[in-house]
């Protein structure tokens, strides 16, 4: 597996991702599609003009499979360095340790103090974060709180 940076020219892939990643989020959230059916979110675009904002896509094959979404400065919460803000894998490609390497590598990449927001309905996500930390043998903490109207757990840590 690959992982590459998105920039301007790969822009349009995270694009056509992001609208299976909140098609799957709608089932178990208050998002809803726009008139145009599509799925609107907000702010992608500043994923290749923030720097405080970075995406990744996975390729495997030369098949672009996932993403995630890497947020730091302004973008995270007073005391932490860095947000995972969204973790997406195609279906197809789950359960193969894809995202497990994804994250391994922006840890490594990246250390520093986490903050990982998850919808308390996405037992699926919940139980990557638990069992992703867990291997990698993090100490982390999880709380319940409300972000955006939505019930959250956040995962807490350092890795260093």
């Amino acid at each position: 597996m690959d992982l590459i940076w998105v920039n301007q020219e790969t822009f349009y892939l995270l694009e056509r991702l992001i609208q299976f990643y909140l098609y799957d989020l709608s089932k178990i959230s208050m998002i809803v599609f726009s008139k145009d059916a599509q799925y609107d979110y907000e702010g992608l675009d500043l994923y290749i003009k923030d720097k405080d904002l970075s995406a990744c896509l996975m390729k495997v094959d030369q098949h672009v499979i996932g993403f995630a979404l890497l947020n730091r400065g302004k973008y995270v919460p007073q005391g932490y360095d860095y947000a995972i803000h969204g973790l997406y894998v195609y279906p197809l490609y789950r359960k193969k340790y894809y995202a497990y390497q994804t994250i391994v590598n922006i840890l490594q990449t990246y250390p520093g103090h986490y903050f990982i927001p998850v919808l308390a309905s996405n037992k699926d996500a919940l139980s990557f974060w638990h069992s992703c930390l867990g291997r990698q043998k993090i100490n982390y903490s999880s709380t319940k709180r409300e972000l955006d109207g939505e019930d959250c757990i956040i995962f807490d840590f350092n890795y260093l």
